[in-house]
């Protein structure tokens, strides 16, 4: 049944096809329905934009690619006209017959049907892309493959990812870090056991302050929200048992190969979503990685990765080191005492939420004091803290139609919680 419902769970159009390698198949009712949202929410789908030739892109290069492969642009209209007046008709696809085309377009390609008149205007603007990646800018496309329970959804980014800036801090006097944190490594190991070993010293001087800052580029943002909109009008309502219980999200700078992995569940992403989840707690629940590879420039498919299905102990390994990590050198309230018992707090505050239970306890190596802990389950619920959010709420469903917000509501016994809203992508 998930398989049935998901297998291609969220590309059909306005989101490049669903990608298992070289395979095509059909669509199902769940990706058609995120479809027809994100098309309606994104208006750069099948039609160019003016500003995107503002940074890497001119229409006139386009325009001069598009004349030297023998395509007639049509007279009479301003040059970015006349280009959208190209996705309309049939030159594109008789021009370039055997042009490896992504999922998406390839399953437009091969439609047996007739295709309406935004079907043939998305696919001459894949074409487009493809045929000349240099000139014309790449419209937003997501490629989904389901493994086992986990949903994965990949989106070729052509744009930086990061964008960095001078930092406006002023100098400050420095001030010891009471605990600093040099190491930590966990696993599951052979016993069911969260092991984790780490290194901690005292009374550290921070670094000198650094003179620039990193942070996310704007449509990166817009893209994260639109894929979280997007999962919960048209996977939120499909029964647990044949929902994904995880969902991966890769959103990659395929100019550079750099991409930001993040794994998260899907319950999680509902509370969040419904505010019976904060913010704070929210982000230490998704984790979030970044990494590079060379297979992944250029890929506008997926091909590059290696889809695995996700496993409880991995992710929980990951959410523990997270929540140690932030503790140590992000908190408002940082450690100043007893590392042991805040790692093991990082733990028992993160094994508390979830139902997997089939591990025997949590142990921990203090490498510095070469001193080892094993806590069993009982033992691991005193180190638990109450947490003010925890109370239950109610979930709702968010609906977006035609600008309006509809609601679909679950009593969950206490206070209810407005619906968290968005600012929707342009």
């Amino acid at each position: 049944m998930l398989r049935h419902l998901l297998l291609l769970t969220l590309a059909a159009s306005f989101l490049g096809g669903c990608a298992v390698k070289d395979k095509l198949y059909t669509p199902s009712e769940a990706e058609k329905k995120l479809v027809a949202f994100c098309q309606k929410e994104n208006s750069s789908y099948n039609t160019f934009l003016a500003s995107e030739f503002k940074s890497s892109f001119s229409i006139s290069d386009l325009t001069r690619a598009l004349k030297s492969s023998g395509i007639k642009i049509p007279e009479g209209k301003q040059d970015l006209a006349a280009i959208n007046d190209l996705l309309n008709g049939p030159e594109l696809k008789r021009r370039f017959p055997r042009l490896k085309l992504p999922q998406e377009a390839a399953i437009l390609k091969d439609s047996k049907k007739p295709l309406a008149k935004e079907e043939l205007r998305r696919l001459n603007r894949l074409i487009m892309e493809t045929a000349f990646p240099d000139e014309c800018p790449r419209s937003l496309a997501l490629v989904t493959h389901i493994e086992g329970k986990t949903l994965w959804v990949y989106i070729p980014f052509n744009e930086p990812i990061f964008t960095v800036k001078p930092s406006p801090g002023e100098k400050s006097e420095k001030k010891k870090n009471p605990l600093d944190l040099l190491y930590l490594g966990g696993e599951f190991d052979e016993k069911n056991n969260f092991a984790f070993s780490y290194d901690i010293v005292n009374d550290t001087l921070p670094p000198d302050p650094v003179t620039y800052g990193s942070g996310y580029n704007e449509k990166y943002g817009k893209i994260r929200q639109l894929i979280y909109m997007g999962l919960q009008e048209s996977i939120f309502n499909i029964p647990p048992q044949d929902a994904p219980a995880f969902v991966i999200v890769v959103i990659a700078d395929i100019g550079s190969g750099v991409a930001i992995k993040s794994t998260l569940y899907l319950n999680d992403l509902k509370q969040y979503l419904s505010e019976a989840l904060p913010p704070d707690e929210y982000y230490l629940r998704e984790q979030n990685e970044i990494f590079g590879s060379n297979a992944m420039i250029g890929d506008t498919r997926g091909d590059s990765l290696e889809y695995t299905d996700v496993q409880w102990p991995g992710f929980l390994v990951s959410q523990i080191k997270t929540r140690a990590k932030y503790k140590f050198t992000q908190s408002d309230f940082k450690p100043n005492s007893d590392p042991d018992k805040v790692i093991a707090a990082c733990a028992a505050n993160t094994l508390r939420f979830y139902p997997f239970t089939d591990y025997e306890g949590v142990y921990l190596y203090n490498i510095r004091q070469k001193r080892d802990m094993l806590f069993d389950k009982k033992q691991l619920k005193t180190f638990e803290e109450e947490s003010w959010w925890a109370g239950k709420g109610k979930l709702t469903t968010i609906h977006f139609n035609l600008g309006t917000v509809q609601s679909d509501a679950e009593p969950k016994d206490a206070t209810p919680f407005k619906a968290r809203s968005y600012t929707t992508a342009p």
